[in-house]
């Protein structure tokens, strides 16, 4: 690594400590570029798999059961759910490798909807980054 330049250096780091996966469209679909499949990798690949994270109920994935950063809608009591959010949505955040640590810096529900920002510092000498989430109650 040392005949590499500084911005292959940080570009195989981010590779190396926050992995390689497939691009996704703002459908969901996958991207594609020329014919082949996109990839998203480095600290992109951390924010759209943390984006994921934040998106995803409890359940939605057979296999994987247990992620997901909101709790069903009617599965806690309404005044527990200043509480219990945050919490599940740090907690989902925080169990990711590439995650040093996460705070909420902006937190708010309604009759409609939750509304949510995570501030993230990354593993390694990275820049930390926002998230902004805001997810209907009723979907």
């Amino acid at each position: 690594m040392n005949n590499l330049s500084n911005s292959k250096t940080q570009e195989f780091l981010e590779e190396f400590l926050f992995g390689e996966d497939i691009a996704l469209k703002a459908d969901r679909d996958i991207e594609t570029k020329g014919g082949d499949i996109s990839t998203t990798k480095g600290i992109d690949c951390l924010v759209d798999g943390l984006l994921d994270k934040m998106r995803i109920l409890p359940g939605q994935i057979p296999m994987h059961p247990d992620i997901g950063a909101l709790p069903k809608p009617g599965s806690v009591p309404d005044d527990f759910l200043n509480l219990v959010i945050p919490k599940k949505i740090l907690d989902d955040i925080q169990s990711d490798l590439g995650v040093q640590t996460a705070d909420i810096v902006e937190f708010s529900i309604d009759s409609d909807a939750i509304s949510y920002i995570v501030k993230v510092n990354p593993i390694g000498d990275f820049k930390s980054f926002k998230l902004r989430r805001v997810r209907g109650l009723i979907e």
